[in-house]
């Protein structure tokens, strides 16, 4: 199963959407810095805000562009605030 999670970052004052079969493992990445020229390299703070279980990688990777795509964090904000709206998107994409 892959979840899509939303990161931040208290120092960058940022967050971040990706999708992993293991989010806790990808924070641990994010925070040692792994990947050259990643936008997360900048920080090694993040912190998990919330988590979207998915049923496998196409429907994460649509629920995680969704979410880029409104380019928001006032939606981020809310969809970390409400379960409901949580729930909406993920079977959007069903």
């Amino acid at each position: 199963m892959h979840t899509v999670y939303i990161i931040y970052s208290d120092s960058l004052d940022k967050y971040y959407v990706g999708e992993s079969i293991d989010a806790y493992e990808r924070l641990i990445q994010h925070n040692l810095g792994l990947y050259q020229g990643a936008y997360t390299k900048a920080a090694t703070d993040w912190v998990i805000k919330l988590l979207l279980e998915c049923r496998d990688k196409q429907h994460a990777k649509k629920v995680e562009n969704h979410i880029k795509q409104m380019k928001s964090r006032v939606y981020i904000k809310n969809l970390m605030k409400y379960e409901a709206m949580q729930q909406k998107l993920v079977q959007r994409y069903q």
